[in-house]
């Protein structure tokens, strides 16, 4: 009956125990497996979180550097609405920001027909200057000139020397316009023409002032520079020389200046160069001389005169010098008013060069017996209405009509004994009987005076001395050509 039934001996106790304990092992390692198996995931998935949050930072990195190049880029091509080749999208953002444009530069220079004169107009960015303001009988001419071109005002006003082609009509220009500043040369004379200038500058309560070497003003792009105002014993030689600057091209306007003051210039080292040249002296023989030339070196040159005037202007000597230099020559006798634009870097002309290089010989300058081409000490065409010099403000100026008549007795009774050289004197016309002249010519000039004249008489070399009007008349002197002071002819 009992047979099955296991006795709990101590061995079949301890073998119990042993397979609990075994169960219990297995249990414990199925556990822990699964601990494990967790831990590897949970390990794992940490990782790729934290490798997608870096690959996302890095993206977006990306993305926000995107967006700002295309937005500068976009930036840079707001204002260029025009559609953009491949290449210019590319390259775009390499581009670097252009460069400020330069400034176009300005200069109209304009040089007026006043037919025996001269009268330039410098205009630029609505400033103006005046250079002469020609003979008496174009003042009407000049102001439609003006008119025409808008002028209202003339800003400078510069008046090379005071012969009566360069201010017949300055009280017009004077009497028509505002005037801003006026530049004169220090040399005056005692003629009608002056006197007009005066009152026009008194009427307009208008002051002059006379330059000094090294002065400078602006019109608008241009720089204008007094190079020359020593003054001489003669006005041609007293002009002013100034000299108008644009970028890299320039303007030198001489007035009559001639050997005397061109040698002076040269020898002081002046400024000269130019690429425009305004003749001197309308081209006489007795101005531009070689060594001023060759200081000048011009590539233009513009001669300022009448057609067929009675001095032979231009002559052909300063012709032949310019066509040997190849100076392109502008003549307002032969091609009338012209007008030169500079944009600062090149000259164009409102007409084609002249090919005409055909001069004349004034028989007026020829009897002063001037015969070479450079001559030092030329005198002046005009010294008939030769005065004095601007007196200085601390003194008191002289008359010079009294000057005039002090000087009159002795230049007539001296005339017969010795000429301007020295020598004896062999023309009945230059060795009168003093108590019996009655009129006196002035040979360069061919003007006639009375002896008695109350305005200033030629110098004595430049005299013809007659003892009647008909000795006069006989060596080719005329009432039209007469003194305006005291009337030979009469009136």
């Amino acid at each position: 009956m009992n047979k099955n039934k296991q006795k709990w001996t101590p061995s079949f106790i301890k073998n119990i125990a042993e397979k609990r304990e075994e169960k219990r092992r297995e249990k414990r390692r199925k556990r822990l497996i699964k601990f494990l198996s967790f831990g590897v995931l949970l390990f794992i998935s940490i990782i790729g979180l934290i490798v997608a949050g870096i690959t996302e930072n890095n993206q977006e990195k990306s993305e926000a550097s995107l967006t700002k190049e295309v937005e500068t880029i976009s930036v840079e091509q707001k204002e260029d609405t025009t559609p953009l080749s491949i290449e210019r999208v590319i390259s775009a953002s390499e581009e670097k920001e252009p460069l400020a444009e330069e400034p176009v530069l300005e200069l109209k220079v304009h040089f007026i027909d006043v037919g025996q004169g001269d009268c330039t107009l410098v205009e630029s960015k609505g400033e103006t200057l005046l250079i002469d303001a020609g003979p008496d009988d174009v003042g009407t001419k000049i102001q439609k000139y003006l008119m025409d071109e808008g002028i209202t005002k003339i800003d400078y006003f510069v008046l090379t020397h005071p012969d009566s082609d360069h201010i017949g009509s300055a009280d017009v220009v004077v009497t028509k316009f505002d005037i801003g500043k006026i530049y004169m040369s220090s040399f005056i004379k005692d003629n009608k023409y002056y006197h007009d200038m005066l009152d026009a500058f008194a009427y307009k309560n208008l002051k002059w002032t006379i330059p000094k070497e090294g002065d400078s003003f602006e019109v608008g792009d241009a720089h204008v520079s007094i190079v020359h105002s020593k003054e001489y014993e003669d006005p041609n030689n007293s002009s002013l020389v100034i000299k108008v600057t644009c970028g890299e091209t320039s303007f030198l306007f001489a007035g009559d200046a001639e050997a005397t003051a061109e040698k002076d210039m040269v020898e002081q080292n002046a400024d000269l160069s130019a690429t425009v040249y305004h003749v001197s002296h309308h081209g006489s023989y007795t101005s531009s001389t070689q060594d001023f030339l060759d200081r000048v070196k011009p590539e233009y040159a513009v001669i300022s005169c009448a057609k067929d005037n009675a001095y032979g202007h231009p002559h052909q000597e300063t012709l032949d010098t310019l066509k040997a230099r190849n100076i392109s020559l502008f003549r307002i006798d032969l091609q009338g008013g012209i007008i030169a634009f500079s944009d600062g870097k090149g000259i164009e002309w409102s007409v084609a060069a002249a090919k005409n290089y055909e001069g004349g010989d004034s028989e007026l300058e020829k009897k002063i017996k001037e015969e070479q081409f450079i001559a030092i000490g030329n005198k002046s065409q005009d010294n008939s209405e030769t005065t004095r010099t601007m007196p200085d403000d601390k003194k008191e100026e002289k008359n010079p009509t009294t000057d005039s008549d002090s000087k009159k007795g002795k230049t007539s009774s001296d005339a017969g004994n010795k000429n301007q050289n020295g020598s004896d004197q062999k023309d009945d016309k230059s060795n009168p009987d003093s108590s019996n002249v009655a009129y006196i010519g002035n040979r360069s000039k061919h003007k006639l005076h009375r002896a008695d004249c109350k305005g200033k008489l030629p110098a004595e070399y430049n005299r013809d001395y007659f003892n009647s009007l008909d000795e006069a008349v006989a060596a080719g002197y005329t009432k039209e050509n007469q003194c305006k002071n005291c009337y030979p002819f009469g009136k």
